[in-house]
């Protein structure tokens, strides 16, 4: 049966109106009254708030499982896809602005097609179900041919998520984060992600004045140990310039062959403009060097 004929059914058979109306328990005038004025209800059956606001919980609500768990998978693919945007602003001109764009509308998108599409999507199941009940020779799975709404299925969606997709999205941060770095020396801006072999570049970086702390990554081919870790930074007002000592610091001990350090603070009005060289220092000899700019 397609969207017209269901239309047409509604209107014209009151026993198949009333079975409609028994699967779909509460609201069901709300419902019905959707499928029989829309031209085609498999198609459009008007805007539905609670699918928007709320789409997995009221899917859940409706006895729609497997929208339900498309949703999540796709909820899963934009927090995968939120971790590959390093690569994606690498290797295109997106700005790094655009993954908190993604962020904030992929789950409106996905809200906004259920909020379109949720009464027509219903229509469809609510077609199947009585169907299937016209028909006693054909039979259907019971968990998807439930009748009426379910406050519990409606709670544990949020359990699902709870379980499945908090700690993928947790997996994949930690993998994002630990994937391997070349050996080196990089600076970064403090609170932004630490380099990714995606992100980080030989270019001399420009980071604006008062724009925040900065910080130094050192990756070496193995554990620092009880080794002498020194960190030398440096700085000159131009090209023609010498350069002159900023600060030297020394530490003791890391277990890891990955150090970050709190480099230079930009926000100081103190910190000059100009270039600026990071030196690491193991037991005196000289393991990598990153060179960055401050601007006004």
């Amino acid at each position: 049966m397609n969207g017209t004929s269901f239309k047409n059914k509604l209107n014209s058979d009151s026993s198949f109106r009333n079975a409609a109306g028994q699967i779909i328990n509460n609201n069901s005038e709300y419902y019905l009254e959707k499928w029989k004025t829309n031209k085609n209800p498999f198609k459009f059956s008007g805007w539905n708030w609670a699918a928007f606001l709320v789409s997995p919980v009221w899917l859940a609500y409706r006895h729609m499982y497997l929208w339900a768990v498309l949703y999540f998978l796709l909820l899963l693919l934009t927090v995968a896809v939120a971790y590959a945007f390093p690569v994606i602003i690498y290797y295109t001109a997106l700005p790094e602005e655009s993954l908190f764009v993604w962020r904030v509308i992929s789950p409106f998108l996905a809200g906004l097609f259920f909020g379109f599409k949720g009464n027509a999507l219903y229509a469809k199941q609510v077609n199947r179900i009585a169907g299937f009940r016209e028909n006693s020779n054909e039979q259907g799975a019971p968990l998807f041919n439930k009748s009426g709404t379910s406050a519990v299925s409606a709670v544990l969606v949020f359990a699902a998520a709870a379980f499945l997709i908090y700690p993928a999205a947790v997996w994949m941060s930690s993998w994002a984060e630990n994937t391997p770095l070349p050996e080196g020396v990089y600076i970064y801006k403090e609170g932004s992600p630490p380099p990714s072999p995606y992100t980080a570049t030989e270019e001399v970086l420009v980071f604006e004045k008062y724009s925040g702390a900065l910080e130094v990554l050192y990756v070496g081919e193995e554990p620092i140990g009880d080794r002498t870790f020194e960190v030398v930074l440096s700085h000159k007002e131009n090209e023609d310039a010498s350069w002159e000592k900023v600060s030297e610091r020394s530490y003791g001990f890391f277990t890891s062959n990955r150090v970050s350090l709190h480099l230079l603070d930009a926000d100081n009005p103190l910190t000059n403009t100009g270039e600026y060289k990071a030196e690491i220092f193991i037991d005196e000899e000289l393991k990598g060097t990153a060179m960055f700019e401050i601007i006004n």
